[in-house]
């Protein structure tokens, strides 16, 4: 039954089905169910002297590796067929990683701004996998070198340790997210349940421990939010409340009935289901950005269940059969034939692509020569440093640009445009971690301003300096204009009014504030997929933006209007009278959903220079 609610409990928070906003929970109730399952086995084998390292080894291989083998073949060929090639590169350098259980290490790596949004990751899932097989291979060699009856005291140690690591400032959110360190805690949970003092105590006070434990659960699952920690409360809640569950043994989650049959039918192949579930998830995305209608979620539980059940049927229950005697040879060949896989697939996946899609569009072909994110950087300041400018002799004006990512953009687009001899320009921050606000005009604490931020690495604690030394930092640049480009949320827009009140009142220089880019609803490369030409493309981007967005520009221009500085609407500067420039010429201006290309810094950097209200204040 407990498989049967954290699976449930992932897919449905996958599958954007409302109320499960702590759905990813259910990741963690499996690592304290493994905890206790694994643990179990293992001090039963060492108990009757008879626990070996290579059977034990041989049977995680026939359980898991055969199902995620088929996961990642399949998952591969669809990717073919479904992905352009930069997207293909990504997915084929973690299916390396996959195929060793190292994926966690592998996204881990990648866990920045600037890398692909996850939804265009169809092997992300994995992570978790990842980190089961390393608690696999560390946890009996643990309580191999650990006498018996040392094991709780052990057990305990190691898990508040791992939890103390976690709550260490110095470790960033995906560092405790993704790595085995950070997790081992769980697992001990679920570990310290087979000390039969602790596990007899819990089951003489069932009728406490069970509906207290069952309400645990389900206020982590339905209260929690992805952008907490862990550890958070969440975290701990459902483990605590997951162990609770396990130790009371109640009969009545076990009993096939009518109701139950079918949950414990979901628990048991509910390995299958996870695998399975994100990579259709990504696919159904990649056809239809944009939120998961009613119908979608319906048809996406439909497929997973359907696929799950065969892959049960016909890879997990036939590879169970085999003998760990005989068959050892052909396990150990699973394991090295899956990585080879990874690495073919690494060498020959272009190759494959162009024979498959050797008939494409103009406009599937610029789609697919889209570089990454963070490739698209280096080329941008490679091509500004060989830009030849005439001689200059007057004097330079100081330009200081702030915001995030989206600051970058316009830093890199205005050195296209503006000669380095004429302007100094400067960039503060340049990521999306700080807002680009004042302490002083931030009448709210940081904790609340950072709640929602959707990036992990934006804390209260790692802006704090950066708010306190903001006006000073800005001051230290004498700049001559001050440039905001950054992607507002709705709770920190509010104190952009005071932040440049503030600037007022300790520098001279001229403000101005940019508006939004227009964001689309997905990366150019799905959501641009289906048109036939550049023209019938630019015609149409205006209604695949994210209209949300159009509010945040109004009441910068309110902000602006307020506080007396120059407002530049980008979408004037993007979308002049509705129709978009994505493509023009043979280059794509996007690198993602709402990023330049250095095509797009290059373009937009002229037409922005040479806006009216900035060609008014920079060249008077």
């Amino acid at each position: 039954m407990l498989r049967f609610v954290a699976v449930t409990a992932v897919v449905l928070f996958h599958f954007e089905a409302p109320g499960f906003s702590g759905g990813f929970l259910g990741v963690d109730m499996f690592f304290v169910i493994s905890g206790y399952l694994i643990t179990s086995h293992i001090r039963s084998e060492i108990r009757n002297e008879r626990f070996k390292l290579s059977s034990f080894f041989l049977k995680r291989i026939r359980r898991l590796y055969p199902a995620l083998l088929f996961t990642l073949f399949a998952t591969a060929v669809v990717v073919l067929f479904v992905f352009p090639p930069n997207l293909i590169s990504d997915f084929a350098l973690s299916l390396i990683f996959s195929s060793v259980y190292l994926s966690n290490i592998h996204f881990w790596s990648g866990a920045d701004y600037f890398d692909f949004e996850s939804i265009y990751k169809p092997l992300l899932h994995t992570w978790s996998l990842s980190v089961e097989e390393q608690f696999y291979l560390i946890w009996p060699l643990f309580l191999m070198l650990i006498s018996l009856r040392l094991h709780a005291r052990a057990i305990v140690l190691v898990g508040l340790l791992s939890l103390g690591l976690g709550l260490v400032p110095a470790f960033s959110s995906s560092t405790t997210f993704f790595q085995f360190p950070f997790r081992i805690y769980e697992f001990s949970i679920g570990a310290l349940l087979t000390s039969a003092a602790l596990s007899s105590r819990l089951v003489h006070y069932r009728a406490f421990v069970l509906p207290v434990s069952f309400l645990l659960v389900g206020v982590s699952l339905f209260f929690s939010s992805e952008l907490d920690p862990n550890p958070s409360w969440g975290t701990l809640a459902v483990c605590l409340g997951t162990a609770g569950i396990i130790s009371a043994s109640h009969p009545l989650l076990q009993k096939d009935t009518i109701i139950t049959a079918p949950m414990l039918r979901i628990g048991l192949i509910s390995y299958s289901i996870y695998l399975a579930h994100w990579p259709l998830v990504v696919v159904y995305k990649t056809y239809f950005p944009g939120d998961i209608s009613a119908i979608g979620i319906l048809a996406l539980i439909l497929a997973t269940v359907i696929i799950a059940e065969f892959m049960y049927r016909c890879i997990e229950q036939p590879a169970s059969r085999i003998s760990l005697e005989t068959g050892s040879k052909a396990l150990v060949g699973m394991v090295a034939g899956l990585f080879i896989f990874g690495l073919a697939f690494q060498f020959t996946h272009q190759r494959i692509y162009s024979t498959i899609h050797h008939n494409r569009g103009l406009v599937a072909e610029i789609l697919d020569k889209i570089p990454a994110r963070r490739d698209v950087v280096q080329i941008a300041e490679s091509e500004i440093s060989q830009i030849s400018w005439p001689d200059y002799n007057g004097e330079k004006k100081n330009i200081l640009i702030l915001g995030d990512s989206h600051a970058y953009d316009v830093f890199a687009a205005l050195r296209y445009s503006l000669s380095p001899k004429k302007y100094n320009l400067t960039l503060l921050s340049g990521n999306s971690a700080c807002d680009p606000l004042s302490s002083g005009s931030i009448n709210i604490s940081l904790d609340a301003l950072y709640e929602n931020h959707t990036n992990p690495e934006a804390t209260a604690q790692k802006c704090l300096d950066f708010h306190q030394s903001f006006l000073d930092h800005v001051t230290a640049q004498k700049p001559d204009f001050i440039v905001f480009s950054e992607a507002w949320r709705k709770v920190s827009l509010e104190f952009l009014q005071a932040t440049i009140e503030e600037l007022q009142s300790v520098t001279n220089a001229e403000i101005v504030v940019l508006g939004r880019v227009p964001q689309w609803v997905g990366t150019p490369e799905t959501v641009f997929r289906d048109f036939s030409s550049v023209e019938q493309l630019n015609d149409s981007a205006w209604s695949l933006r994210h209209p949300y967005f159009d509010g945040i520009d109004e009441r910068l221009q309110e902000i602006a209007q307020e506080t007396g500085v120059t407002f530049v609407l980008k979408r004037e500067v993007v979308c002049p009278n509705f129709k978009c420039a994505v493509i023009v010429g043979n280059d794509l201006l996007y690198s993602d959903s709402q990023h330049f290309s250095p095509a797009g810094m290059k373009y937009y950097g002229e037409r922005l220079r040479d806006h009216p209200s900035m060609r008014s204040i920079i060249e008077p």
